[in-house]
């Protein structure tokens, strides 16, 4: 991969993570939530876990969220108008994966702005601990990146998981990243 290409995938996947921070205040109703790289990764990353793919034929991306269902209650406890130990388990797993749609829906706009057929799976719900099963570091091929959303003492850890077929560029018109062209390789 260039130099080029390779500012380029950081540019859309610093986007992600910068949109990921307003989505899931907007889903929460909750201001003051910040991105944090300050953190040590770790092969499970919590206790629950939602993923959503979005792929086509030119790549693969798999969006995931790892979260505690305390933390995430008292960011959801705003948009259910009670206190955390009033928020069922159901809620909390119904907030993950409404934060993976947008998440997904908001990769797919910006493919489909430019050219690249992607389509969207469901999120789906699991533990997760499945990730110690899993190899993610040196992949040949696969771009990872990990980071988390905080507010005070808690947070939810994101991630993504990118795949890239074919080489295409295209441009990102989002508002919420540096306008710009995007090239993969």
């Amino acid at each position: 991969m260039t130099s080029d290409s390779q500012t380029s995938l950081d540019r859309f996947i610093d986007s992600l993570r910068k949109t990921s921070v307003l989505r899931m205040e907007s889903i929460c109703q909750r201001n003051g939530l910040s991105l944090d790289d300050q953190f040590e990764v770790r092969r499970v990353k919590d206790h629950w876990m939602a993923q959503t793919l979005v792929s086509g034929p030119d790549l693969r991306i798999i969006f995931s969220i790892y979260f505690n269902a305390h933390d995430l209650k008292i960011w959801a406890s705003q948009i259910f108008s009670g206190s955390p130990n009033d928020i069922r388990l159901t809620q909390v797993h119904d907030v993950a994966k409404e934060f993976c749609n947008l998440m997904a829906g908001y990769m797919k706009t910006i493919l489909d702005e430019n050219g690249v057929r992607v389509g969207l799976s469901l999120p789906f719900l699991s533990r997760g601990f499945a990730q110690i099963f899993s190899p993610f570091q040196n992949r040949t091929g696969v771009y990872d990146k990990v980071w988390r959303i905080k507010a005070d003492e808690s947070f939810v850890t994101c991630s993504i998981s990118m795949e890239i077929f074919k080489n295409f560029s295209f441009e990102n018109n989002d508002s919420t990243s540096e306008s710009g062209e995007i090239e993969f390789f």
